[in-house]
């Protein structure tokens, strides 16, 4: 996955706690942060990488999709 050089990555979990851990690791700092605390169980945990939307359309956050309304309403259905 690195090696396409991501521009954007979103962490979702009830287990990323404490997150400077994973920014020490990713050697990245995150300007947004957002941490709650909760548990979530093991078998309620989904990773993946979403590559494309729900009609197959690669997904591709470039300057020129910014303003693609289209664009980010299919990514939202597909997440």
């Amino acid at each position: 996955m690195l090696e396409e050089k991501p521009r954007c990555v979103i962490f979702t979990s009830g287990t990323l706690a404490p997150l400077n851990t994973y920014a020490s690791e990713l050697d990245t700092i995150f300007p947004v942060k957002l941490e709650n605390e909760h548990v979530i169980d093991k078998d309620r945990v989904l990773v993946g990488v979403v590559t494309s939307d729900l009609e197959n359309r690669k997904l591709s956050f470039t300057f020129d999709k910014r303003e693609d309304t289209d664009f980010f309403v299919s990514f939202a259905k597909s997440l």
